[in-house]
């Protein structure tokens, strides 16, 4: 099965962090809660972002 663009998520960058943003939902990112578990998490400034949606990326993996 295909996945959609609400299932997809687009890097941008943050000085030395990445954050995921929703392809379909551009105030929703890729983030974790205090257990580490993943989660939806909103965004509201890029200016200032949610620390939850910060990542340090090392290496990307393209999944085929």
């Amino acid at each position: 099965m295909p996945l959609d663009d609400k299932c997809i998520f687009l890097p941008l960058y943050y000085w030395s962090y990445t954050m995921f943003q929703n392809k379909k939902d551009k105030s929703l990112y890729l983030g974790c809660d205090h257990t580490g578990k993943a989660t939806l998490v909103k965004n509201a400034d890029l200016d200032y972002p949610n620390p939850q949606a910060l990542f340090i990326l090392k290496r990307v993996v393209q999944v085929q």
